[in-house]
């Protein structure tokens, strides 16, 4: 039986209770039929393992087999019963000992799950009819089941109100005393007369020993997220050691499972929405030969001094930030304008208008700044390129040609061809600075510009390293944000 009371017998009957109930979800199971419906990823999906279309019972079976995996590793305390008399501490072995004997907690705690299954009255809390709802008698007033005490450190706070905030609590609580309201149906259990408060720390330690490892869960890639990109699939956002959120992604325009990492200022306004510069990968998927953009504006804390997101996606082929003509899962610039953009704007505190788009790259994402700039004006506010090769004249060198393909589909994407064809206003929104490799490229870049009167910002610098680290980048973080 499940909940406090009783009232699922099961966990397909459990699952739909919250779904519905009006102090957790809320949700009209007719409407969620008919939105899952309207979903053609989770329509395949149900079709696929129920063979039917989405509906309730679908999805209180794939609730409850989720469910059912979510199995613990053994505790400490199973150790210990296995053998090893190390797993536990003398004072959570002396906690058991109380626990089995004096205080006599095992009555109604044990079995494998250290639950009787069984229905008391505590009179603990707030005053509740619990069972009695469920069975129709008097008697059971106030009377709930008792919880398994399986990973119980895990989960407070505590009694079927969460009026008990710790297991200290919890464990006075049944030394103190148990007592009988005025006018009220007496407790199903007595208090533990004559024992020591001493003894309180010691059945704390081994509530303690009886949590087991998490199991490992991946999340899962979620669809409908974006409007008219039904296709698309993303996980929630999970986040590491160093506060980087990171969700995983796929796409119709991306041949393989692709990555959006997020870094946010650690003090963020609620009433606030801030700029978003999108760091932009030179390599496919996650490679790191040229280190990783991301990593250099955390270890310059670039988010915290200048308050703004910085986002940086991967793509499954050698980004050059163009649609191929022919395969539609090579389509980069799409992928990035129709997924990773309206993304970050759902998902995150981002100001979505051109001044607060911001672009940086070198080597190819630097000629890919450029160009999404020069070819989206409407879109994005500056451009910053260090060391890029932006007078490229033919598709083929460093791995262009894989996703040109033709040099008609090359062309739209050439940077001298849509630096004749700028619409870009007075403001200096194509930033320059910098070289390793292409020095000659960038001094005929800025030629050109001057030719063509295009408005630009042009730092020479020194020669560098072709890297994320080798100390450009907060230059070109401090042009973008310039006011």
């Amino acid at each position: 039986s499940l909940f406090w009371d009783g009232r699922a017998s099961s966990l397909e009957e459990q699952a739909l209770a919250p779904l519905e109930s009006p102090e957790d979800m809320n949700q009209d199971l007719a409407e969620l039929e008919r939105e899952l419906n309207a979903i053609p990823v989770y329509v395949r999906q149900f079709a696929a393992a129920f063979g039917k279309k989405p509906d309730r019972e679908g999805v209180a079976k794939a609730l409850a087999a989720f469910q059912r995996t979510l199995v613990t590793g053994p505790a400490p305390f199973d150790r210990y019963l296995a053998g090893d008399k190390s797993a536990m501490s003398a004072d959570a072995v002396r906690g058991l000992e109380l626990f089995q004997g004096d205080a006599g907690c095992i009555r109604c705690h044990k079995g494998p799950l250290l639950s009787d299954g069984e229905y008391y009255r505590l009179n603990a809390g707030r005053p509740d009819d619990g069972r009695a709802k469920i069975t129709g008698k008097a008697e059971d007033r106030g009377r709930f089941r008792t919880p398994t005490l399986r990973n119980i450190a895990e989960t407070g706070p505590y009694m079927h109100d969460g009026s008990l905030a710790t297991l200290d609590d919890v464990v006075t609580f049944y030394y103190r005393g148990i007592n009988t309201p005025a006018g009220g149906l007496p407790a199903d259990a007595d208090a533990l007369a004559g024992q020591s408060f001493s003894e309180i720390p010691l059945i704390v330690e081994f509530l303690k020993s009886l949590s087991g490892k998490l199991p490992e869960i991946e999340l899962p890639l979620l669809p409908s997220l974006l409007r008219d990109q039904s296709e698309t699939l993303v996980s929630p956002g999970s986040i590491d050691k160093k506060g980087v959120l990171s969700h995983r992604i796929q796409s119709p325009y991306q041949r393989g499972e692709t990555r959006i990492r997020v870094l946010l200022p650690e003090k963020l306004n609620e009433h606030q929405l801030y700029p978003v510069v999108y760091v932009l990968p030179v390599e496919p998927d996650e490679e790191t030969v040229y280190g990783d953009g991301l990593a250099e504006v955390l270890k310059h804390e670039l988010h915290n001094k200048h308050q703004a997101i910085f986002v940086a996606p991967t793509f499954s082929a050698l980004p050059w930030y163009a649609d191929h003509p022919a395969d539609p899962q090579l389509r980069q610039e799409a992928y990035f304008l129709q997924v990773v953009v309206p993304l970050v704007e759902k998902l995150y505190p981002v100001e979505a208008s051109p001044k607060s788009r911001l672009l940086l790259g070198f080597s190819k994402s630097g000629w890919g700044a450029w160009s999404l700039l020069l070819r989206n004006p409407d879109v994005f506010g500056r451009a910053a390129a260090w060391d890029a090769p932006l007078m490229l004249a033919a598709p083929g060198k460093f791995g262009s040609g894989e996703l040109f393909g033709t040099p008609a589909n090359f062309e739209q994407y050439q940077i001298s061809k849509l630096l004749r064809n700028a619409r870009i206003d007075e403001d200096q929104r194509l930033i320059l600075l910098g070289q390793g490799n292409f020095q000659r490229e960038h001094e005929q870049a800025h030629d050109l510009m001057m030719t063509l009167k295009v408005p630009h910002t042009y730092r020479e610098g020194q020669i560098r390293k072709h890297d994320w680290h080798s100390g450009w980048l907060s230059e070109a973080v401090e042009l973008l944000m310039a006011e």
